[in-house]
């Protein structure tokens, strides 16, 4: 370090004199956007010098890594008149190390001080919004262990006008605090950051906007939201545009619902749906860059009505069956505080955190997923005989637990289930009687109660809770027959794979194929008849095949 002071100082005079008109310049604690493929962060320094004012002859960056100094860069000054113009860029690596930056102005021997930045970083971006459960302050258990100097937040989500304009200040991130707190992330958010942290070395700013209390109209985009702060999303939206990070926000994470299972709101699923992803195409338009969506579905309680609560919940999972980039979270077994409502840390937030971790490390940072780590969804359901009725997911192998009161068949014609077991990845009810041809099921998970029948994958998660799931109850809809209508050509394929007989089912199709493990390498979404699989290595496949009613089929492919 006095090496390279004395080289830069032994020519110059040092004075502190600032007049230079910055129009940008980095701010003390701020995060950079990291650029994906170099793992770099740009950190511009624009202005402008008068030269009545400072006759510089060229504007001097100097960085610091740690408080060693790294890197010097000079720009000479070019006057129009009395104005010159300058623009230096320097990149930092995303990496847990704290950057300073020196800006100075050089006239002749003598260097003048003009800035001073500190702690400036490069990392990634994230947005979390929702009601309480998102914004997910302490309330049994503090997340403080959790903090780290590089899990950063500018502002914070307070809902005041005149207090987020008047706070333009970059903060290390607190969990245990609420919206009016000063670089909140929520206790879960802080968790999640912090494993990122520490397992991947890249520094993490989050933007918290949750605000209690709200139904999903509240965190609509308005005509205005450029330009006013008035609303929930025009505020957040001006946190990350002040940063520079609308680029850069890499997922977004929501946690929502109990406002809407309000019987004075009672929102239907279509209803939630589609509020849903009007607000998921105003994250788009803004932040264009989002790779995934990761919901939490809502967990019974809060003095709810349950088929309101119902309503929500099959809207979140039907939801993140419709889209790939879109994922549900369960939160049926995950400890509620003492007002049913809101969580503990511990078996609560924490483990909000821990199951969000699992996947943005798999779907954001690329890492190996060996272990079940997406929450199972239901399939199919049909009946195997008059009298047995077969739940399929897409979980490899499923446990049970708890009594089977919360499974409920509607249009039963007063059928009751009288046992539950499970083979594999599929749920078998027997039933005291035959059922309608237009029955349904619904996985209430904790319909009696905080003991609810958990049906969970080999890492523990839970199915995900569903509502009024067509059962196919006629012998022309089983997935024997389906199965013999769906076929494949060439087998083995080398560069296309054809599937053949999908112009038999109607509607919405999803099309997935997957190692034998169950990892998915190919989804798609719309009626293909074909998949490319000219960049996947020889081996043995499996290909599914979802109906929207939730037919399921598999054939086995091989490619050369």
């Amino acid at each position: 370090m006095k090496g390279l002071l004395i080289i830069v100082h032994v020519l110059f005079t040092y004075t502190v004199f600032a007049q230079i008109n910055f129009t940008s310049i980095p701010q003390d604690k701020q995060l950079i956007g990291r650029d994906l493929i170099t793992n770099k962060g740009t950190v511009l320094f624009e202005g402008e010098v008068d030269y009545s004012l400072s006759p510089y002859d060229l504007i001097r960056v100097i960085t610091y890594r740690n408080d060693v100094p790294f890197n010097i860069t000079e720009q000479p000054l070019v006057y129009l008149g009395q104005t010159a113009n300058f623009s230096i860029s320097v990149e930092i690596k995303a990496e847990l190390a704290n950057y300073r930056f020196e800006v100075s102005g050089i006239e002749g021997t003598t260097e003048s001080l003009e800035e001073t930045i500190e702690d400036v970083v490069a990392g990634d971006a994230y947005l979390i919004s929702g009601q309480s459960n998102a914004e997910a302050k302490m309330r049994f258990g503090s997340a403080a262990q959790e903090e780290s100097e590089f899990i950063r937040v500018y502002a914070s989500g307070i809902p005041i006008e005149s207090n987020l304009v008047n706070n333009d200040n970059w903060y290390v991130g607190q969990g245990d605090g609420s919206r009016f707190s000063d670089g909140n992330t929520g206790q879960w958010g802080l968790y999640l950051a912090r494993q990122i942290v520490d397992k991947h070395q890249i520094p993490v700013a989050i933007f918290n906007g949750a605000h209690g209390g709200k139904d999903l109209s509240f965190f609509q985009a308005p005509i205005d939201y450029l330009n006013s702060l008035n609303s929930n999303y025009g505020r957040t939206f001006y946190r990350i545009k002040k940063a520079g990070l609308q680029e850069n926000i890499r997922a977004v994470f929501w946690s929502q619902g109990e406002r809407n299972a309000l019987p004075s709101i009672a929102s239907t699923k279509e209803e939630y749906m589609d509020q849903f992803l009007s607000l998921k195409n105003s994250w788009y338009y803004d932040y264009p860059n989002i790779e995934h969506f990761y919901l939490f579905q809502t967990r019974n309680g809060c003095a709810r009505p349950i088929e309101n609560v119902m309503q929500i919940k099959e809207a979140q999972r039907q939801l993140a069956f419709d889209d790939k980039r879109t994922h549900c979270i369960p939160t049926a077994n995950l400890q509620h505080f003492s007002d049913d409502c809101h969580f503990d840390y511990v078996n609560g937030y924490q483990d909000f955190g821990k199951r969000l971790y699992d996947l943005v490390d798999r779907d954001i940072y690329a890492s190996d997923a060996d272990r079940d780590i997406e929450a199972p969804m239901i399939t199919d359901a049909y009946l195997i005989d008059p009298l047995k009725l077969a739940l399929e997911t897409d979980a490899r192998t499923l446990t049970l637990s708890g009594p089977m009161s919360d499974f409920e068949i509607e249009n039963n014609n007063s059928a009751e289930i009288t046992e539950v077991i499970i083979s594999g990845n599929t749920i078998i009810l027997s039933l005291s009687g035959s059922i309608e041809d237009d029955a349904t099921i619904s996985y209430f998970a904790q319909e009696s109660g905080e003991e609810g029948t958990f049906i969970e994958n080999s890492n523990g998660i839970e199915l995900l809770c569903f509502h009024q799931y067509p059962i196919r109850t006629t012998l022309s809809s089983a997935p024997k027959n389906i199965a013999a209508s769906i076929s494949t050509y060439p087998n083995p394929a080398s560069t296309k794979l054809n599937i053949l007989g999908l112009e038999k089912l109607k509607g919405n199709v999803h099309i997935e194929l997957q190692t034998l493990t169950g990892e998915v390498l190919v989804f798609d979404q719309e009626l293909s008849k074909e998949i490319d699989v000219s960049t996947l290595p020889p081996g043995m496949y499996v290909l599914r095949v979802y109906h929207a009613t939730g037919i399921s089929v598999q054939r086995i492919s091989i490619k050369q």
